[in-house]
């Protein structure tokens, strides 16, 4: 019994520490440059593959971009929030423009521009 407690706290202590050293080692490896890959890292060289390969049937890619997606909507869940929640809409100067406001801002510079046609004629050059 006293055993089990032991390694218990061997995991509680170690663990955490064994943990960051290897992600330590993975950023780290992932992000050296490779001389023989005119000094890309892996992870450069990994994301280009995914780029060169997103409109391919491979099954990989695919995967990839399911996770990606049901990450996303997951994420979005717990928030109370969906997808559709953030489609059709811009982004302006940090402000959200909807469609709604498209069509605001297409009727006012429509405006703008008619009455600046008006006057034209009268600037002088």
């Amino acid at each position: 019994m006293l055993k089990i407690y032991r390694l218990f706290a061997v995991h509680t202590v170690y663990l955490p520490l064994i943990s960051k050293e290897l992600e330590s080692f993975r950023q780290g490896w992932n992000n050296h440059k490779l001389s023989t890959e005119n000094n890309r890292t892996p992870h450069q060289l990994w994301l280009n593959g995914i780029l060169e390969n997103i409109h391919s049937n491979s099954k990989p890619i695919e995967n990839l971009q399911t996770t990606v997606q049901s990450r996303l909507d997951t994420q979005l869940r717990n928030y109370g929030l969906n997808l559709e929640d953030f489609q059709e809409r811009l982004v302006v100067h940090g402000e959200i423009i909807t469609p709604r406001h498209k069509e605001e801002i297409t009727v006012s510079l429509t405006k703008y521009f008619s009455n600046e046609k008006k006057y034209l004629p009268f600037i002088p050059d």
